[in-house]
């Protein structure tokens, strides 16, 4: 693979900046084509989780798995996971706040997103998960 005209590779996506985008965009992509799904705070955990698994098995330099790691491996994946996760919520809010101009708090997205008095749902990329 050309990795000078890749979007991630597999050093990049083993990174916390990596992964946490990663989650991001198949997150508000997902929510995009499947607008049923409604709050992603649970699809962003797991794919987090998968994506910091997926990382522990897999070479970063030979894109080899391994699976014969020690369990203290896997247990640091899953931590990974929920600081990925929390990245990607901060930067889903983050885009959030750029598209929409304010910095409300997450709870005050909430009605605005199910189209209860404030008007109906609006589809945009850049939604709050929370």
């Amino acid at each position: 693979m050309d990795t000078q005209n890749a979007f991630f590779t597999w050093q990049s996506l083993a990174t916390l900046a990596g992964t946490a985008t990663a989650t991001t965009a198949i997150v508000n992509g997902l929510r995009q084509v499947i607008p049923s799904l409604g709050s992603a705070a649970w699809l962003g955990l797991i794919l987090a989780l998968i994506l910091c698994l997926i990382g522990a098995v897999v070479d970063p330099q030979s894109g080899q798995l391994i699976l014969a790691r020690p369990f203290a491996t896997y247990l640091i994946a899953v931590i990974n996971g929920f600081f990925v996760f929390a990245s990607a919520t901060g930067l889903s809010a983050g885009g959030a706040t750029l598209v929409h101009g304010s910095a409300a708090p997450i709870g005050a997205m909430r009605g605005a997103e199910s189209g209860s008095a404030i008007g109906p749902r609006k589809s945009v990329f850049w939604q709050r998960w929370l």
